[in-house]
């Protein structure tokens, strides 16, 4: 059986971080934001965001806890977990959080607004891509 999630998207605040147990392991707990965009018959573009609860633990805590702040890109992979708890009036609730265990930055930790696309390479005639020789 499979229980996997991938997502891209971008930490909607710096990431929180706790230290729990006697062992002193932290976890860092991040609000990822997906976006899916379309064009409904009307012909207006519409967005739709995605908000995504991830708990990367040590050792990835400390390297979420170092580099990634609000605004950032990353790439997570996770187990999908759902946990059950009682709100502070009494009422069962359920939370949908993802178990991160891989983590991927694809910003700068100083890149300072989102870009909507990354600008296509340049070419240069002397480094060429060994791909652009390949028959198919």
């Amino acid at each position: 059986m499979i229980n996997k999630a991938i997502l891209l998207g971008r930490l909607g605040a710096d990431p929180d971080v706790r230290t729990v147990g006697n062992e002193g392991k932290k976890v860092a707990r991040v609000r990822l934001a997906t976006t899916e965009s379309y064009k409904p018959k009307n012909g207006d573009r519409k967005e739709q965001t995605e908000w995504h609860t991830i708990n990367f633990w040590s050792p990835l805590a400390e390297v979420v806890e170092k580099y990634l702040r609000k605004g950032a890109l990353i790439y997570a992979e996770g187990r999908i977990q759902i946990r059950e708890y009682t709100d502070n009036e009494g009422t069962k609730r359920f939370a949908t959080e993802i178990q991160g265990s891989v983590m991927k930055m694809c910003s700068s930790r100083n890149e300072e607004a989102p870009r909507n696309e990354a600008p296509a390479p340049k070419r240069n005639d002397q480094n060429y891509d060994i791909l652009d020789d390949l028959p198919f």
